[in-house]
C-alpha cells in the first residue's frame, strides 16, 4: 500500500512538471498609441535570451514560450511593458511614448537630428538662458554659455561684436556663417533674442561641411519660435536698467598742468585770465548715465493644420558717452498652413 502511494505522488509530480514545462508559439502584433505598426521592436520571454524582433508591418512570431511565461517588449523612445501570456497564442500590443526618454534634438546642417546620433561638435543655446540677460544683440548672449566661442564687444551700443569659434583660422575674415531657420544671413543684430528659440553652434569639420567654404570659420544655426496648436496665447516682457562709467583717471587741473608745463618746458601757456581758476573734468563733462528699455510682446496659437506666432519689440540703450545710443523696432511674423499634402509658410 505504501509503495502503491508512492508511486501515485511520483506520477502527479510529473503531470504537474510537465504541465509546467508546456510551451506554446506566440504571435501578435505591436503598434504605437495611434495604431501605427512599430518595426524593430524587441519581443523577449523573461528571464530568457529567446526573443524575436517586429518585422515591418510590426507582426512577430516566437516559439518556445511556456504557457505561463511573461513577454518584455521594448522599443527606443517607448515604455516596456510585460505581458503576461496566460495560456494565450495571439497577442495585441500598443506601445506608449516615454517623454522622459526622447533625447534632445538639435538643428544640423539644413535640418534636425537626435544629439545621440551626433558626432560633431555642437554647443546649443536655449531661449531662457539668452533673455537671461537683455542684450542689444542676440550674439553677445553667446558670450559664456557655448565653450569654444569667443565674443568680444567693440563698446559702442548696437554694434556687432567680434565673434571667433575656436580661435583664428584664416588671415582674413575670421566670422562664422549666421543661417536663421535655414536663410543664411549677414548678423544677427536684426533679430530680437525674445524671438530665438535655440541657437545651435557647428564648430568642426564633419558638422559644418553641408556649407562647404562657407562654414569654415563655423556656422551659428538661429531657430526662432513658432506657434503651437492651443489657444490663443499672449505675452509681454519687459526690461528696464541702467549703465554707467565710475572708473575716471586722476588727471591735472588748470594749475598743476600749467606747472607742469613750466617746470617741464620752462613755458607758460597764454590763459586768458577769465579762465583762472577754472577746472574742468572732462572725462564728467562725456561719461553719462546710459538708460537702457526693452518690451517686448508676442501672440501665438494654433490648429491641428495651421499654426502661427506674431511678435514686435522695441529696445533702446543709451550709450555712457553723450550722444551715443542704438534703438530697433521689430516685428516678425511666422506662420504655416497645411492643406492635405500641402504646406505653405
Amino acid at each position: 500500500m505504501t509503495k502503491l502511494k508512492m508511486t501515485f505522488i511520483a506520477f502527479i509530480a510529473m503531470l504537474g512538471q510537465l504541465a509546467h514545462s508546456q510551451t506554446s508559439t506566440v504571435s501578435g502584433v505591436v503598434s504605437d498609441e495611434t495604431g501605427t505598426p512599430l518595426p524593430g521592436a524587441s519581443v523577449v520571454v523573461t528571464g530568457t535570451t529567446n526573443g524575436t524582433q517586429t518585422d515591418f508591418d510590426g507582426n512577430f512570431t516566437l516559439s518556445n514560450v511556456p504557457s505561463n511565461g511573461t513577454l518584455s517588449i521594448s522599443y527606443i523612445g517607448y515604455v516596456s511593458q510585460q505581458i503576461s501570456i496566460n495560456g494565450q497564442s495571439s497577442i495585441t500590443v500598443s506601445m506608449e511614448i516615454d517623454a522622459q526618454a526622447l533625447d534632445e534634438v538639435v538643428v544640423v546642417g539644413y535640418g534636425a537630428q537626435s544629439r545621440a546620433a551626433v558626432t560633431g561638435a555642437i554647443s546649443s543655446v536655449k531661449s531662457e538662458d539668452l533673455n537671461a540677460v537683455p542684450v542689444a544683440n542676440a550674439t553677445e548672449a553667446l558670450q559664456g554659455r557655448a565653450a569654444g566661442i569667443s565674443v568680444v564687444n567693440t563698446g559702442a551700443p548696437g554694434s556687432e561684436p567680434s565673434i571667433t569659434i575656436r580661435g583664428l583660422g584664416t588671415f582674413g575674415n575670421n566670422s562664422p556663417l549666421f543661417v536663421v531657420d535655414g536663410v543664411i544671413v549677414g548678423n544677427l543684430s536684426g533679430i530680437n533674442q525674445n524671438d530665438i528659440e535655440t541657437i545651435n553652434v557647428l564648430k568642426d569639420a564633419s558638422t559644418t561641411a553641408v556649407y562647404g567654404a562657407q562654414g569654415s570659420n563655423g556656422v551659428i544655426i538661429v531657430t526662432t519660435k513658432k506657434g503651437k496648436s492651443g489657444k490663443t496665447q499672449l505675452s509681454f516682457n519687459a526690461h528696464t536698467g541702467f549703465q554707467q562709467n565710475n572708473q575716471r583717471y586722476d588727471v591735472l587741473n588748470t594749475e598743476q598742468y600749467l606747472q607742469y608745463a613750466n617746470d617741464a618746458w620752462g613755458i607758460v601757456p597764454n590763459t586768458p585770465s577769465s579762465t583762472s581758476g577754472l577746472n574742468t573734468n572732462w572725462q564728467d563733462e562725456i561719461y553719462t548715465t546710459g538708460l537702457i528699455r526693452s518690451y517686448d510682446m508676442a501672440a501665438s496659437g494654433g490648429s491641428e493644420t495651421s499654426n502661427f506666432r506674431i511678435s514686435g519689440g522695441y529696445f533702446e540703450r543709451e550709450g555712457i558717452i553723450i550722444e551715443t545710443g542704438f534703438q530697433r523696432y521689430s516685428f516678425r511674423a511666422n506662420s504655416d498652413f497645411t492643406f492635405g499634402k500641402l504646406k505653405l509658410g
